[in-house]
């Protein structure tokens, strides 16, 4: 697996922890983020990349900042 490859699945998996810890469905989560329902369903089903624009929005949608979810998601990849 590349680098980029694996980026792209420690951002789609910091996404899915975010959701789980609020409960929050696809839809839920679209929703609240005023994207799309089909380009939050694509990033999990299909491994779709998501741009910094719209991890920016899903950002906004969980209460936290782009500064704060690149901490988390490097914090995690730290604990492996």
């Amino acid at each position: 697996m590349t680098k980029e490859q694996e980026v792209k699945n420690e951002v789609i998996r910091q996404i899915r922890t975010l959701m789980e810890q609020r409960s929050w469905t696809v839809y839920h989560l679209a929703k609240e983020a005023n994207v799309p329902i089909s380009t939050v369903s694509n990033m999990f089903q299909r491994g779709s990349c998501p741009s910094v624009p719209l991890i920016k929005r899903l950002s906004a949608a969980f209460g936290i900042t782009l500064s704060e979810f690149f901490a988390e998601l490097d914090e995690e990849t730290k604990e492996k």
